[in-house]
């Protein structure tokens, strides 16, 4: 009987994976993670062995960065490891730089494993799902700082004559970038709109001959 028992528990010791998804520079605001317009992120696979044996052929691999969007700029998307032993963890990570502006959500990472060294069957789980990715222009970038700021202020944390001082110097350095950047995408608006008539203007004369 007790040879019995000790088979039957032996066939119930399985191998449990966990993903852990993240990423290691981040600034995060309600929930979603900032980053300045082509700066690297680092992207963090934390993987775990929860089970009581071992895991073979551990493969983990991230396609959630779509090209345009993110530029791989260093370590492979994918990787292995021949076997993982309960208890253990290992990590994974690459860089990619956030090019395109505005909020990016990313998929999960996949990880597959067998049971056994023999296995024919593989095992499959997915990571967990990282907070989306917000990618900031220049100009959001110190419009957002300059709204903290303001809202720091609102909060009656300015107690002192030199406190005010200071905020001012900073929002208003923040306020010419802001305007600095502003009015040179307006100049290029108005310059593209004036050669567009100048174009067209031309192209209407000569219809016109």
């Amino acid at each position: 009987m007790a040879g019995m028992c000790g088979s039957v528990a032996n066939a119930q010791e399985s191998a449990v994976i966990l993903v852990h998804k993240h990423y290691k520079e981040t600034s995060s605001t309600y929930g979603v993670a900032e980053y300045d317009s082509n700066k690297n992120i680092t992207v963090l696979l934390d993987v775990y062995n929860a089970g009581d044996a071992a895991a073979y052929d551990l493969q983990v691999e991230d396609l959630s960065f779509s090209e345009g969007i993110f530029n791989l700029v260093e370590g492979p998307t994918k990787t292995s490891w021949p076997e993982l032993k309960p208890g253990a963890n290992v990590r994974h990570s690459f860089v990619v730089s956030a090019g395109t502006p505005g909020t990016h959500a990313t998929a999960a990472a996949a990880a597959t494993y067998r049971d056994t060294e023999d296995a024919e069957d593989t095992e499959v789980v997915l990571s967990t799902v990282p907070i989306p990715v917000t990618v900031l222009s220049t100009t959001e970038r110190a419009m957002s700082a300059f709204a903290k700021l303001l809202a720091y202020a609102s909060l009656d944390m300015l107690p002192t004559f030199e406190a005010w001082a200071r905020f001012l110097v900073t929002t208003g350095g923040l306020a010419t970038t802001i305007f600095a950047v502003t009015g040179a995408v307006k100049l290029k608006e108005r310059h593209d709109s004036n050669r567009r008539e100048r174009l067209l203007k031309e192209l209407t004369k000569g219809k016109g001959k």
